[in-house]
C-alpha cells in the first residue's frame, strides 16, 4: 500500500488509520496514515486538531490563570477578563445549542455553569457557528454581591 501524496510506502504491519479534514481550499482530503503520524500529518495538511477533552494539564493551567479573579472584589462579573484567559489555550463558552455564548447574568447571588468548546470545532449550520462541545470540563461560576457594591467570584474549570 503506498501513499501518492508523499510518495512513501508504509510498512506493513503497521496500524493505519483513515483522516479526513477540510482543507484550506474548502476540498476534503482523506488519506490512509500511520496512527503515530497523526498530528504531523494535520499539520502538513494545513489542517487543526479538535479537541473534546480538556487534558490534565490543560485545565490545571487554565485554573491557575483563573484563580487571581477570585482574589480580589470586582465592581462588576468580569466575563470578559475570564473569557479572555480561556480563548488563550483556544477555548471558549457555549449556549444549550452548541452556539458562542452570549447572554448576561444577573442577581446579588448567582451560580452559572458554561459548557465548553474548541474555538475551531465550529461548523456552519444557515449562518450560525455550532461548535463540538467539550465532554470532560464545564466553567463554572459564582458570584457573591455584598452591600458596598463588589463582587466576589469564585471561578474554575471543573
Amino acid at each position: 500500500m503506498s501513499n501518492e501524496c508523499f510518495g512513501n510506502d508504509y510498512e506493513r504491519g503497521n496500524p493505519i488509520c483513515d483522516v479526513q479534514c477540510a482543507a484550506k481550499d474548502s476540498c476534503m482530503a482523506k488519506m490512509e496514515i500511520k496512527e503515530n503520524a497523526f498530528d504531523e500529518v494535520l499539520e502538513i495538511m494545513g489542517c487543526e486538531k479538535h479537541i473534546t477533552r480538556i487534558d490534565t494539564k490543560t485545565k490545571s493551567k487554565l485554573n491557575v490563570g483563573l484563580y487571581p479573579i477570585g482574589k480580589k472584589l470586582w465592581n462588576k462579573i468580569p466575563l470578559d477578563t475570564i473569557f479572555e484567559i480561556i480563548a488563550k489555550e483556544g477555548i471558549l463558552p457555549i449556549q444549550e445549542d452548541n452556539t458562542e455564548w452570549s447572554g448576561l447574568l444577573c442577581g446579588a447571588t448567582g451560580r452559572a455553569m458554561f459548557n465548553l468548546a474548541d474555538k475551531h470545532s465550529f461548523k456552519d449550520h444557515d449562518g450560525f457557528k455550532v461548535y463540538t462541545p467539550i465532554t470532560n470540563s464545564v466553567l463554572v461560576l459564582s458570584w457573591y454581591k455584598f452591600e458596598t457594591g463588589k463582587y466576589e467570584i469564585v471561578i474554575y474549570i471543573s
